[in-house]
């Protein structure tokens, strides 16, 4: 775990200077797993090993990871190293020491899901949304999360200190697009993936 970890060291801190906005959405492969990323995201950096792409949307306020470690990865310290990278995408001018509230995860959007996560952070400036899902497909692990600006200033502190974690219909909506993209799975209409069941940023 230690060596998958590194290779996240050697990413670029001129995140936000790579690339444009998609016109169109792309199709891109990590280890074998082919998935679209919707237009409108620009492709920012990898991993240098090359199984963790990420990309930003300055429109909607959002960073994307997607990625697809190999077998036998240690989860938590995975999502903790991307989590820690999709900030430096989002916001790499502002403090990264974030104070967290973390919620009780999110609802599945694909029956190959097998855990999620979602929190809220607050550096004192911004006020941050996570979330997170990890898919097993055809015994290979993806892990699609995205990291998004809620509110600055003092409407970000009374939302952080105020109940409840946020919810991002975006960001939802994107995981659909990109998970579904490599299961060949359809949403079902009688019960919306991405219903508004929390706090919308």
């Amino acid at each position: 775990m230690l060596v998958g970890l590194a290779a996240f060291i050697v990413i670029s801190s001129a995140f936000a200077s790579k690339g444009s906005p998609q016109s169109r959405d792309t199709v891109r492969t990590l280890n074998g797993i082919s998935f679209v990323v919707p237009r409108g995201f620009t492709f920012v950096e990898a991993s240098s090993d090359g199984l963790t792409l990420f990309f930003n949307d300055r429109k909607t306020k959002e960073a994307l990871f997607v990625s697809a470690p190999k077998p036998g990865f240690d989860e938590k310290p995975l999502v903790e190293e991307l989590i820690k990278n999709g900030l430096g995408v989002l916001l790499p001018k502002e403090s990264q020491n974030f104070a967290w509230k973390r919620g009780d995860g999110v609802k599945r959007v694909s029956k190959f899901e097998i855990d999620n996560g979602n929190r809220n952070g607050f550096n004192r400036t911004v006020m941050v949304g996570i979330e997170y899902r990890h898919v097993l497909f055809n015994h290979k692990d993806v892990i699609v999360g995205h990291v998004y600006e809620c509110a600055r200033g003092k409407e970000a502190e009374e939302r952080f200190n105020g109940p409840g974690i946020t919810f991002s219909m975006p960001a939802c909506n994107t995981s659909v697009r990109i998970i579904h993209s490599f299961t060949k799975e359809k949403p079902d209409m009688n019960d919306p993936p991405c219903e508004l069941i929390a706090i919308a940023p």
